[in-house]
């Protein structure tokens, strides 16, 4: 998955998780992730140690392969590279479409608003 994008400063809460984008078809908090400390994760298992930075288009570029390698790019640097399942689409019986969430805001008390 190849995008480019920002987070605004005062737009997102900067204690919270800013959700990229998920393949869970948002039934599970796994998903591509701003972390609340500015880093960019793949929940629960990867976090870059870079800080990312707010107000400035990034070029983010996150590859899963069969082995289940996830390695995440920001502005053609590798970030981290390693091991998970959070975004496979297999992990999700419950999206059998392989529908991608992108970007959303989570309302108080939704499935996706444990993460703070």
């Amino acid at each position: 998955m190849e995008l480019v994008f920002q987070f605004e400063t005062g737009v997102t809460d900067s204690d919270r998780y800013k959700i990229i984008f998920g393949v869970s078809n948002c039934r599970s908090d796994n998903a591509f992730y701003v972390d609340p400390e500015d880093r960019l994760t793949v929940y629960p298992d990867l976090t870059a140690n870079d800080a990312f930075s707010y107000d400035t288009y990034h070029h983010v570029v996150l590859t899963h392969n069969n082995d289940e390698i996830v390695s995440v790019y920001l502005n053609g640097v590798l970030q981290f590279q390693g091991t998970s399942t959070s975004m496979d689409f297999n992990t999700y019986t419950n999206n059998p479409d392989q529908l991608v969430h992108f970007l959303l805001i989570t309302a108080p008390n939704s499935q996706m608003d444990g993460l703070r």
